[in-house]
């Protein structure tokens, strides 16, 4: 804990970040937090993990996508819907979710910037165009999964982004709940119209029953996701 403070302290722009989290309606602060160590007590490593996580990611999610000519933002947004959907998530089902499952959901598709800057190096014109339609049919959670080792993420947050479109595929018990808590807030973030590329919701039924997540617990969670949301960038901004 004290090496997390260290670390933090350093960092004007994340001590910020942590503060402005901690003090702020979604941690339920009653009273006022005015250091990073009491910051880091009150919220605990998982959520401090994910605000330096999303710190680091947010230019590259939030950048122009070029080669998938999607709109500036838009990956940023989804991405951030996706992981405050997860922070949701326990209120509506049968199982409290793992601390690193905010990461999860917050880099679930990140393989398509990789898709982007491979799109940007092919000429413009018929071979982009054919190679950016056939993006629908490339794994782009084993890029993440790639770009998340390479980051020396934890394995379950691995497994996540790899199987969030199937979990059930995910080879540990760990891996398989988070992935199957990822794709529920894919999906919310989706429902919301805080969708990427042309992908279609795909929740996963084994996932909903195993939650016992029933509908109205879906749209109610939903619900809180948008109401929620532009606050929730705010804290990144």
């Amino acid at each position: 804990m004290d090496d997390i403070v260290h670390a933090i302290q350093h960092d004007l722009s994340l001590t910020g970040r942590l503060l402005n989290l901690a003090n702020s309606s979604i941690s339920g602060a009653a009273v006022q937090v005015d250091t990073v160590a009491h910051a880091v007590m009150r919220l605990g490593t998982g959520p401090v993990l994910s605000l330096a996580v999303g710190a680091a990611v947010r230019r590259s999610l939030s950048g122009p996508l070029t080669g998938l000519e999607e709109d500036t933002g838009k990956l940023w947004r989804h991405s951030v819907a996706a992981a405050l959907a997860v922070t949701e998530i326990g209120k509506h089902c049968s199982v409290r979710p793992p601390q690193e499952s905010f990461v999860s959901a917050l880099l679930h598709d990140v393989g398509y910037l990789a898709l982007d800057r491979w799109l940007v190096t092919l000429p413009e014109g018929d071979e982009r165009a054919e190679a950016r339609a056939s993006i629908r049919e490339t794994d782009h959670g084993v890029l993440a999964g790639l770009i998340s080792a390479r980051w020396h993420l934890s394995e379950s947050i691995q497994e996540a982004v790899v199987h969030h479109h199937a979990p059930a595929q995910a080879p540990t018990e760990r891996g398989r709940l988070v992935a199957g808590l990822v794709n529920v807030a894919d999906c919310a973030a989706r429902t919301i119209g805080e969708g990427f590329l042309l992908e279609v919701n795909r929740l996963d039924r084994g996932t909903a029953i195993a939650l016992k997540l029933t509908r109205a617990g879906f749209e109610g969670m939903c619900d809180a996701v948008e109401r929620k949301l532009e606050g929730f960038l705010e804290l990144y901004s």
